[in-house]
């Protein structure tokens, strides 16, 4: 989002001044991530807190080890909404099962969806990207690979995706011997 950004070289704090408030689309979403867009938005996926639960599950190991899900135990409506500094848009998603996700805008009002987490079984990589029309529609999907940590469009729809250590070195599967390597880039 536009506005500006003072920083004071010495000290290394950055000021930052108002500039909008974040309206929910609708009674009781709760916001589940937000991140700013390829043209300065600000793009937020909301969900009811029963699905924004569902989106950010987690199975916790005997031991204390905790890994995050690759998907929801059963499909969970979201709205993916753009402020330009207000709200502008919002995609609604009946279904979707992708935890852990991240949503960005892409050219003519459709979204993409990417969940962090991709399970490799049985040499078969489950889907971690989604895009969706305006409409919420379902129109493509595809495999970004596993351990994302954060993920970007560019004006012309150019996906950018970032790994921590389990997308780069392995994890859920990946990077075993006889077995795919990290970061499979496909969406078909």
């Amino acid at each position: 989002m536009r506005g500006r950004i003072r920083r004071d070289r010495k000290t290394g704090i950055v000021k930052l001044r108002h500039h909008a408030e974040l309206i929910q689309p609708y009674d009781g979403a709760d916001m589940v991530t937000a991140a700013p867009g390829p043209e300065g938005e600000l793009v937020v996926l909301w969900a009811s807190k029963e699905n924004a639960d569902a989106i950010s599950a987690r199975t916790i190991q005997p031991g204390g080890a905790s890994f995050p899900e690759a998907r929801t135990a059963a499909p969970v409506s979201v709205h993916v909404a753009t402020y330009r500094p207000h709200l502008v848009m919002t995609v609604p998603i009946a279904e979707q099962s992708l935890a852990h996700t991240y949503a960005q805008p892409l050219p003519g009002g459709d979204v993409l969806l990417v969940g962090a987490r991709c399970r490799l079984r049985d040499g078969a990589a489950e889907p971690n990207a989604a895009i969706y029309t305006v409409d919420g529609e379902l129109v493509r999907e595809g495999i970004l690979g596993d351990g994302i940590e954060d993920v970007q469009t560019t004006p012309s729809g150019e996906i950018w995706v970032s790994y921590f250590d389990e997308g780069v070195c392995g994890n859920f599967g990946w990077g075993v011997p006889g077995g795919l390597d990290p970061m499979p880039l496909s969406l078909n």
